[in-house]
């Protein structure tokens, strides 16, 4: 995001294209490495990882804009919780719905 910015692309593609490398990347280390288990890329697997990052996201969002103008919280600090809150939706998401290890 940061680089595209300061190369003049909008902030809004530079958004849209950091996310996107975002959740390539952690789609690749959920499947081999954070869960301990190398899984197989299936179309399956994809649409589940990107519901489950799409429940975090509007998660996030809503937490936000409850906190800030529901009860004056500082957009900062309400971003803080609202990632915290999308962090564990994905992460529990991730573990229980996309990459579950069946077997022992």
């Amino acid at each position: 995001y940061y680089a595209l910015v300061n190369i003049n692309i909008s902030l809004s593609l530079s958004s849209i294209l950091g996310y996107l490398s975002g959740l390539v990347c952690s789609y690749h280390l959920g499947r081999v490495w954070v869960f301990g288990h190398i899984f197989k890329v299936t179309p399956k697997k994809v649409m589940l990882f990107i519901s489950v990052y799409t429940l975090g996201s509007i998660w996030m969002i809503g937490t936000i804009n409850i906190l800030v103008v529901n009860f004056g919280f500082d957009f900062k600090l309400a971003w803080l919780f609202g990632a915290g809150i999308a962090i564990v939706n994905n992460f529990l998401g991730s573990k229980f719905f996309v990459f579950k290890f069946k077997g022992g």
